[in-house]
């Protein structure tokens, strides 16, 4: 399983904020002196109530007014986090400079490297993405019985992108070490892994894998400035109104958006009819981003209904006749859910009922590589999806091969969704750790990797393609579409 495949330089390491922690002093030599501790908790209150100036001064005692404590070393962290919220940033990169030097082998050594990175930040000096310097790679998966074998083909995937790196993919001295956190797969537990890696001095979080994790832990990964990607997460609410958490697969409403923009901007259609499931289904919201989008730039809704099960997609035309589809010139038609496939087929049969010449079908990643090559070709039937792997791509084929090596097995022979996240993981890191040493040089890209997301290049990946341009959604899908009795890709 996945902990006995860990590199041996990851740890899981955490430190609480506040705790004792004294280096390579040992604990039992070093008194506990109860009235440091009592100053030292009301610094803590005071912090947490945003009165950084108070909670500096009684750091700042705990610290100096007392011989050698349990607290001694807290304190100096939390003095200069303090410093840092007030703006103080060389303070603050000076204090953490001498805690690096004073307590090397603290626990919170980490912590205090990733704010001082913060700090060095703001005052222009070099940041986290120094050449030569390592990645600290974050990993937040689930290990529970029923989430496991999802997480062991992901970090499979992570760990290849990794060996990569290591081996020299990038620029001289770019190394990446591997840190790993059980979320146990409920809320609480993933904002205690995201924090735990946030104290261990992660750079970036790849993780949790799903959306009721994902909130919870982006609130504690917003808190610590520390940038969280989110492989799978689909949920528009796990990255809303927050800086420093970024889903990698587009949510559905983004997917609604960009087919709206591909089909206007690219397939040059004007006219829009709009077709989908009920409320409250994913069919809907990708009709209804579809369509605000579609108006937005200016494109005209001719009508927009929903179908309430199988058989009205069978009826369809007579819903909608022949003489409505016409003036739409192209329909968007979303589906989801179990029913999805047959769905597809009796929309395709209706519409073949209908008889209308040239009118083009729009989909989503539901029509995907179905049985319908013929009647979907008579529509031009074009879709977009989030995934998609070419296996006639020689880095393709050079992942398989690795996979397999260290495996023992391919990723077509993992049980799905197996395949899509053993590439989804390597393609994540991939781009985690490419953004990562772009940074390195100040005229692409300023230093952090929340600015090196933001400013990324589109990147290509095996199955996945990574678009952020500035926002915290990524926009990269692919497009195809049924023509000649065969499936192709389009962009």
């Amino acid at each position: 399983m996945l902990a006995a495949t860990l590199p041996a330089g990851s740890t899981a390491a955490h430190a609480q904020e506040g705790g004792g922690d004294l280096g390579s002093q040992k604990q039992a030599d070093v008194p506990r002196i109860e009235e440091a501790e009592q100053v030292f908790q009301r610094g803590i209150e005071a912090f947490e109530a945003g009165d950084y100036g108070a909670a500096l001064q009684r750091f700042e005692v705990a610290i100096n007014s007392y011989p050698l404590h349990r607290k001694t070393t807290a304190a100096a962290l939390m003095a200069a986090k303090a410093l840092y919220r007030q703006g103080e940033y060389a303070r603050a990169d000076e204090r953490l400079s001498r805690f690096l030097r004073e307590y090397p082998s603290s626990s919170y050594v980490g912590a205090a490297r990733r704010v001082r990175s913060y700090a060095r930040e703001q005052l222009g000096l070099e940041g986290s993405g120094a050449a030569g310097q390592t990645l600290q790679l974050g990993i937040a998966l689930p290990l529970d019985g029923q989430n496991a074998a999802l997480t062991q083909a992901m970090f499979n995937g992570i760990e290849q992108a990794v060996a990569r790196a290591n081996g020299g993919e990038y620029a001289p001295g770019t190394t990446v070490r591997m840190m790993f956190q059980n979320t146990q797969a409920t809320p609480q537990g993933a904002r205690e892994a995201v924090g735990a890696l946030a104290e261990a001095g992660a750079d970036v979080v790849i993780g949790p894998l799903f959306s009721r994790t994902a909130r919870p832990a982006g609130a504690v990964a917003e808190e610590e400035r520390l940038t969280m990607v989110t492989p799978l997460a689909g949920d528009r609410g796990v990255s809303q109104g927050r800086r420093y958490v970024f889903q990698a697969n587009p949510t559905i409403a983004m997917r609604g958006r960009q087919m709206a923009r591909f089909a206007q901007e690219s397939l040059r259609e004007d006219r829009f009819g709009v077709v989908s499931q009920p409320e409250g289904t994913q069919s809907y919201t990708l009709a209804e981003h579809f369509r605000r989008e579609a108006e937005r730039l200016g494109a005209t809704v001719t009508f927009s209904d929903t179908l309430p099960g199988l058989r009205a997609y069978g009826r369809l035309n007579e819903r909608i006749p022949a003489q409505r589809l016409q003036n739409a010139g192209a329909v968007y038609l979303p589906v989801s859910g179990e029913q999805a496939p047959r769905l597809v087929q009796a929309a395709l049969t209706a519409l073949d009922r209908a008889e209308v010449p040239r009118l083009r079908v729009l989909g989503n990643s539901a029509w995907d590589d179905q049985p319908i090559e013929q009647s979907a070709s008579r529509y031009r039937v074009t879709y977009a999806s989030p995934f998609e792997v070419d296996p006639s791509r020689p880095e393709v084929q050079t992942f398989i091969e690795d996979f397999r090596a260290a495996t023992g097995q391919t990723p077509d022979q993992l049980a799905p969704p197996g395949r899509r996240l053993a590439y989804t993981g390597y393609d994540v890191a991939r781009f985690l750790i490419g953004a990562r040493a772009r940074s390195t040089d100040a005229a692409q890209v300023p230093s952090g990797m929340r600015e090196a997301l933001l400013a990324a290049p589109r990147y290509e990946g095996l199955g996945v393609r990574i678009q952020f341009e500035g926002g915290t959604v990524n926009q990269g899908l692919f497009y195809q579409r049924y023509r000649d009795g065969r499936l192709e890709l389009m962009r």
